[in-house]
């Protein structure tokens, strides 16, 4: 049976639409007010650095996590790509099938993983009115009683967080922290995915800085391992050489599937620098290769609390 674990990309999207129901009440900042006032608007990558003049923050990308590109965070949104540093309009809502924008998601070796989104929503939208756990305990989520309102400064403005987890089938406990800000009609919302064998929570917050506060920490130089590339020697299909139960199929356009037995599932995948891919959709996992003549050998730290596992070339 293929592993039934909550795939963490996929998970921040349902969880960002779930919160259409989910929001919390206004916090009163001026400083916050001024800037909400502005229209959301896509923030910028800078190799390593992302910056969002909108939402007042920067993030720090270590050199071990790898981020999705526009190209597959704008897969299946209509109309396509929307460029890094346009205003949201309303034209552009108006084309969506559904008012969310993934902004990044970015997720480390280990596991770990953030990612921050825009949702339109009513003008009206508070906690009191729609704060309601059943939504979560739907999408297989357990609701801290923990959630008391607790609010968190990430860069210039205050979040309140609602604390979920939920148990993945290799027995691991995963937790995941929702961080968001309800201004003028628009909830920001920031997610933080994790485990107790990858960053905490804590770890992933120090990468956050304020651009009221701090200037944005000049990028890294440009190496391989910062920009996605296409290795053409994983194109194909790819069997376990335990017993060939488990295969992985990867085509030239970024799709692929998986399989074991009578099961698959499909994902989308892509590599970024040498010898590490990422494959978002059926194990969502960042995968370290590596290749030993026709054998594909994948290892993760993440997958069933670390793992290597050796394929043979089926057929390409």
């Amino acid at each position: 049976m293929i592993k039934e674990r909550l795939l963490r990309l996929l998970l921040a999207v349902i969880i960002i639409s779930a919160l259409l129901v989910i929001m919390v009440s206004c916090i009163d900042n001026a400083q916050e007010e001024t800037r909400a006032s502005i229209q959301p608007t896509r923030g910028v990558w800078n190799r390593n650095v992302y910056t969002s003049a909108y939402m007042g923050l920067w993030f720090d990308m270590p050199s071990d996590w790898m981020r999705l590109t526009d190209d597959w965070l704008f897969r299946d949104v209509e109309g396509g790509i929307i460029p890094e540093e346009t205003v949201i309009t309303e034209e552009i809502w108006d084309r969506l099938d559904f008012p969310s924008i993934m902004d990044f998601y970015a997720e480390s070796s280990l596991g770990a993983n953030v990612s921050l989104s825009f949702e339109k929503v009513s003008e009206d939208v508070t906690t009191a009115d729609h704060a309601n756990p059943e939504n979560f305990i739907m999408l297989g989520l357990t609701v801290s009683a923990e959630n008391d309102g607790t609010i968190t400064r990430i860069g210039p403005y205050d979040w309140q967080h609602f604390e979920l987890s939920h148990m993945a089938a290799s027995g691991e406990q995963n937790y995941i922290r929702f961080f968001i800000n309800v201004r003028q009609g628009i909830a920001r919302s920031i997610l933080i995915s994790h485990s107790q064998n990858t960053e905490s929570v804590e770890d992933v917050l120090t990468l956050f800085g304020n651009l009221d506060e701090d200037s944005p920490p000049t990028p890294r130089a440009a190496t391989a391992s910062d920009d996605p590339i296409f290795d053409e020697r994983i194109i194909g299909k790819w069997v376990w050489d335990v017993d060939n139960s488990l295969t992985y199929t990867f085509f030239e356009d970024g799709s692929g599937i998986m399989g074991y037995g009578d099961e698959a599932e499909s994902f989308f995948w892509f590599a970024q620098g040498e010898g590490r891919i990422f494959v978002a959709g059926a194990d969502n996992i960042l995968w370290r290769y590596t290749f030993l003549k026709d054998t594909l050998i994948l290892s993760s730290n993440e997958f069933m609390g670390g793992v290597v596992l050796a394929f043979l070339r089926y057929e390409k």
